[in-house]
């Protein structure tokens, strides 16, 4: 039951919704066929274990190489590891789920709920034991490296037609301070190793996975922008390599959306965000239309969706195609670099 107020904020915000243009997405066109010289990554964020798990078929049908979590991979909110791993359990159980993780490779990281509660950061007094629930619902193996490190991220290489590209998944949730603008989110630890990788790469495109948005800035809610100093950091480290192809792939906002930035590199810097696999919030195209994005490709997509790139390695340098794909699996946003 509402209190007086929260019904007469609600009944506000659906009055001012109702007087709002609908910030959707109207595109809507079949994902392309995948050539043979294309690798497809499709990723996602914010699926709840106890909500239908409708858009998975559509995910299959899109037949990637790869799937990426990028987050909220369960809403556990809790500090009780016995039922966190029960609610890891239960996504893995879902038919269309197990069936598809059986035939696509999956990798990921984490985002707040599945590290243990909103918004929660290096505080969370249960991170070490949630880490090693995570990584048992990836399927990292039990002597793994990355279960001795402070933190979930991870790098791969992977090939086709004898071309490399690199992925790097981000950990933005163990070691992040609280914001502010002298607030860290990687953590010494990590932003060395993230350093080092991208000075000895010599990949033809590094994608790089973050949790939460890298470019928005004018939104009130959870991005790189409330950790100034941090994000100041990661331009600094793309401009110093402005030979390197780079690409971000990002969750949380439960929304679809493609951003892009002109002149950090020579050629425009994309991020593709994919939220939510199963709910979006009540009101989510309202708010949608409020969390301004003025590197926005396109208007976003408001409703269930997936991410897919698609790196077509005949071609040099590198092609990608970015999409927003909704439950059904057609094509919402789109760009191509």
């Amino acid at each position: 039951m509402l209190n007086p107020m929260k019904k007469i904020l609600t009944v506000l915000l659906v009055v001012l919704a109702a007087g709002c243009e609908n910030p959707s997405s109207e595109l809507k066109e079949p994902l392309p066929e995948k050539s043979a010289g294309t690798f497809r990554i499709a990723f996602g964020s914010c699926d709840n274990q106890n909500e239908p798990q409708t858009i998975w078929s559509a995910i299959e049908n899109s037949k990637p190489d790869l799937w990426i979590w990028l987050g909220d991979n369960i809403y556990a909110d809790t500090d009780n590891m016995t039922k966190m791993k029960t609610m890891y359990e239960l996504q893995k159980s879902f038919e269309v789920y197990n069936r598809f993780r059986k035939q696509v490779p999956i990798i990921g990281t984490w985002d707040d709920h599945d590290l243990g509660y909103d918004n929660a950061g290096k505080e969370y007094p249960q991170k070490k034991a949630s880490m090693q629930l995570c990584l048992d619902f990836l399927g990292e193996p039990a002597d793994s490296p990355r279960r001795k490190q402070n933190g979930v991220y991870a790098t791969y290489e992977l090939k086709k037609e004898g071309v490399p590209v690199r992925i790097i998944l981000l950990d933005t949730r163990y070691n992040r301070d609280r914001p502010g603008p002298n607030s860290d989110m990687l953590g010494e630890e990590q932003w060395s190793w993230f350093e080092n990788i991208i000075e000895t790469d010599t990949s033809a495109l590094c994608i790089i996975g973050s949790s939460n948005q890298v470019f928005p800035f004018e939104h009130w809610r959870e991005k790189w922008a409330r950790f100034p100093k941090s994000k100041k950091q990661l331009m600094r480290l793309l401009k110093d390599h402005t030979d390197k192809k780079f690409l971000f792939i990002s969750g949380d906002r439960h929304y679809g959306d493609i951003s892009k930035i002109d002149g950090v590199m020579p050629a425009p810097l994309y991020e593709v965000t994919s939220s939510g696999l199963t709910h979006y919030k009540g009101l989510a195209w309202f708010y949608a239309g409020l969390e301004k994005n003025n590197y926005r490709v396109s208007k976003p997509w408001i409703g269930l969706n997936f991410g897919v790139i698609d790196i077509d390695m005949t071609m040099k340098p590198v092609r990608v195609s970015m999409y927003i794909c909704d439950k059904e699996g057609f094509v919402r946003i789109k760009a191509r670099d």
